[in-house]
């Protein structure tokens, strides 16, 4: 399809989002847009939109809906912001990418040809044909405490449910409300989806079962075929967190390696994974079926797994070690913040 240098630390590549969920299907919400020039900062484009939208006629916006938490630099401090450099060219020298959009990244800071910007679901449009382009990137890493302890964003656009949806997958998703922590809930249904779900990436022996019509596919895939693909898996996520309380969207684009060096995207890398929205914090990616996809730093994943022990074993002895193992792992400042979000229960001292 293309091909892509300098992916450091960067595994998707983004072209839409789905937004509000019908009949089965996912729609993406995009009331804003602003055109970028080379060198021009893409955060400081989509505060000052914002605030002009503030204060003028926003239509039917809301002010949770120009909340900047989730378009621009997140307002908690990073522990540190990583940088990527991404160029993306076409896989052919004769061809070229034509006006619209095309694979972008989150957390964009500029891209060197004249392009449009829309902040709501952080894509990005050509206004002419190049051979090529390259995207500036700013990853934020935040500390296990802000991120535990962050609340569901305000927008309620995406804690929309389709009114056909069926009460088994509303019933399904009870069972992930009793955690005050949004991340941790949608942690749960993660694991939830990996441990009980089957991943496929083609029909086995390629026979394909195919829906009944008329039946909605996240509760077909989440209690008849419990097998799927990434869509599959990413949408009964995005659903379940939803009915949870928890923000949170279906994104489209192309899942590629962290690596540096040239590499090419193929056709078969088109993926959909998820994101939730934390006030204050932004969108925090969830894949289930990408084992490197981990929204925090890798020596983070300790505390999780600890902290799923705190909450989820019903082991005394169990989440007394992992209480004391956790005490050990963290940093003294941020163990009560962390664990005063993520450990709903008052039976393990700490």
């Amino acid at each position: 399809m293309f091909w892509v240098s300098g992916a450091d630390h960067t595994i998707y590549l983004r072209t839409a989002t789905g937004d509000v969920y019908e009949q089965g299907r996912w729609w993406q919400l995009d009331p804003a847009y602003f055109l970028v020039d080379e060198g021009s900062s893409i955060p400081d484009n989509v505060v000052t939109a914002m605030e002009e939208a503030r204060g003028g006629p926003a239509g039917s916006w809301s002010p949770e809906r120009l909340d900047a938490a989730l378009l621009a630099s997140p307002m908690v401090e990073p522990v540190e912001s990583v940088p990527d450099l991404i160029a993306v060219t076409a896989f052919y020298e004769e061809a070229t990418f034509s006006e619209g959009v095309v694979p972008s990244v989150n957390h964009l800071v500029g891209v060197n040809t004249p392009a449009a910007y829309y902040p709501f679901s952080a894509t990005l449009r050509l206004e002419e044909p190049v051979y090529g382009y390259q995207l500036e990137m700013s990853i934020p890493h935040f500390d296990p405490g802000d991120v535990f302890g962050a609340a569901p964003a305000k927008d309620s656009s995406y804690l929309q449910i389709s009114e056909d949806l069926p009460a088994r997958v509303l019933e399904l998703a009870e069972q992930f409300k009793g955690n005050e922590s949004p991340y941790v809930r949608a942690n749960q249904i993660h694991r939830y989806l990996r441990e009980r779900l089957a991943f496929l990436t083609s029909e086995p022996g390629g026979e394909s079962i195919e829906r009944p019509t008329g039946h909605d596919p996240v509760d077909w895939f989440l209690f008849e075929r419990r097998a799927g693909d990434g869509g599959n898996f990413s949408s009964a996520f995005v659903i379940l967190a939803r009915a949870a309380g928890i923000p949170a969207r279906v994104v489209s684009g192309w899942a590629i390696k962290r690596d540096a060096g040239h590499q090419v995207v193929n056709a078969d890398q088109a993926h959909q994974w998820a994101e939730i929205a934390l006030d204050g914090v932004g969108w925090i990616t969830f894949d289930p079926v990408r084992q490197d996809a981990f929204p925090l730093r890798g020596e983070e994943q300790s505390l999780l797994s600890l902290i799923e022990e705190l909450t989820n074993s019903g082991d005394q002895g169990i989440r007394e070690d992992a209480a004391y193992t956790l005490g050990d792992l963290g940093e003294p400042d941020a163990l009560p913040a962390l664990l005063g979000a993520a450990l709903n229960d008052e039976s393990v001292a700490v």
